[in-house]
């Protein structure tokens, strides 16, 4: 066990701290307005299939990367949008022994902000910070906060930028889809090591480096509002065959094949050719989701279209097998 763990140990074994909320002691909670122009929440409707009247996004900063209780959560950002304007809940724990109650002003805030038309978001949520928040308020004993409905906007970009671009981190994504870079933020690799040295050593330097922590979970929680509703655009009106795939494969989820069909059959069409020599993988892609739809959709044609994309993929896209699978599997259900 390192040095720092160590010391967490101590902190969770000895009584809590109570009512100390006061800045450089405890935890601080800090409200403050947020950039007027953040994107309204009922925007995000195209993402969650259901009315949004407010968003409330989440994001952490923490010791380390484990989400079985092993790593502390010392920032806890918390920005709630709705109609009547947006304001960002700063949690920054300044003493570890402060932890339980710090999670309790977490937890009534996000249940304060969550109710009928809230949604949680996050980036990576699902994996990271609802689980390490729900461990660590279970270490404590303490009930969890509301976490549903949940929209998690990494899921959401992977699916509809898989072939825009190679990586999909929240700053390459605000540069992608805002044009905005970052300047003087600190990096996530050094977030861990920043606390460490706080806890070590509180002083003016190492309380001014976890400041500036605090600053970049700000422009996480704003950066992942602005991400979040240019994603719930290219929901809502796909600009590229990529981005269509990736609205139509939720569409075929939500068991909506014609809907997917009609989405990809006139860019499938249009771009199938150029894309079997440029790029085989998102045409073969591509191909399949078509086929999917077109098989599912039970409309007069259909099926007769898809032979025909089956026929096609096979002599353009040899490599792939998916589309005579697929037609082989309904043709036998059809026996």
């Amino acid at each position: 066990m390192s040095a720092f763990a160590e010391r967490l140990a101590r902190y969770e074994a000895g009584p809590p701290v109570r009512g100390v909320s006061a800045a450089g002691a405890g935890f601080e909670h800090r409200v403050m307005e947020a950039p007027g122009d953040l994107p309204q929440a009922p925007g995000l409707a195209p993402l969650v299939s259901q009315p949004v009247r407010r968003a409330v996004y989440l994001d952490v900063e923490t010791t380390g990367f484990s989400t079985t209780g092993a790593a502390l959560a010392f920032v806890v950002g918390i920005l709630v949008r709705d109609e009547a304007a947006a304001r960002a809940h700063l949690f920054v724990l300044w003493d570890p022994g402060a932890e339980g109650p710090m999670l309790e002003a977490v937890r009534d805030t996000l249940a304060g902000a969550m109710g009928p038309g809230a949604v949680l978001v996050t980036f990576n949520g699902r994996r990271f910070d609802v689980p390490l928040l729900a461990a660590r308020c279970g270490r404590l004993g303490l009930a969890a906060p509301p976490w549903t409905p949940h929209l998690d906007a990494l899921d959401h970009a992977r699916r509809l930028l898989r072939y825009d671009l190679a990586h999909r981190n929240l700053s390459v994504l605000e540069a992608h889809l805002l044009g905005a870079r970052r300047r003087g933020d600190v990096s996530g690799a050094e977030i861990p090591e920043i606390y460490e040295a706080f806890v070590a050593s509180p002083c003016t330097k190492t309380r001014a480096a976890v400041e500036r922590v605090v600053q970049h979970n700000r422009w996480d929680l704003e950066g992942l509002c602005r991400v979040a509703g240019a994603l719930a655009g290219i929901e809502a009106a796909p600009r590229t065959l990529g981005q269509a795939v990736g609205v139509a494969r939720r569409l075929l989820r939500r068991d909506r094949p014609q809907a997917a069909a009609e989405l990809l059959g006139p860019r499938v069409a249009a771009e199938r050719d150029r894309l079997a020599r440029c790029r085989p993988e998102l045409a073969a892609d591509a191909a399949c989701t078509l086929l999917q739809a077109l098989l599912r959709s039970g409309r007069p044609g259909d099926l007769a279209r898809a032979r025909a994309l089956a026929a096609w993929a096979g002599r353009h896209l040899p490599f792939d097998d998916r589309p005579a699978r697929l037609l082989r599997r309904v043709a036998g259900a059809c026996l």
